[in-house]
């Protein structure tokens, strides 16, 4: 038996390449993952024609995030953290973990 009938015949099949994985965008990953809440005085409407599009962090009131598994401070090993606090790139820690590394390690 030769390899090609071994396989199956491939006859009639066209070969499409294999999609390019796409580069990581944490703001994407964020909107993806997380709900926002945003300030009253942010005109919404520019999202509605480009859902990608980023707003600014500083119109965000609240994060609401899904998670399947319970939500723990890295640094005080909280759960859930108390007074929980959201980078932009997606971690969460509990404000007084944050300030305390800020403090002592230095931090804008």
């Amino acid at each position: 038996m030769t390899q090609h009938a071994a396989h199956g015949s491939s006859a009639g099949r066209r070969r499409f390449p294999a999609p390019r994985p796409q580069r990581y965008d944490k703001e994407k990953f964020l909107q993806a993952n997380f709900r926002f809440l945003v300030s009253s005085v942010v005109d919404t409407r520019q999202f509605d024609s480009n859902a990608d599009r980023m707003f600014d962090w500083d119109d965000v009131l609240l994060v609401d995030m899904a998670s399947s598994t319970p939500i723990q401070c890295p640094i005080s090993l909280e759960s859930p953290p108390l007074c929980p606090q959201i980078t932009p790139c997606g971690h969460v820690y509990s404000f007084g973990s944050i300030m305390q590394h800020l403090m002592t390690h230095g931090g804008a």
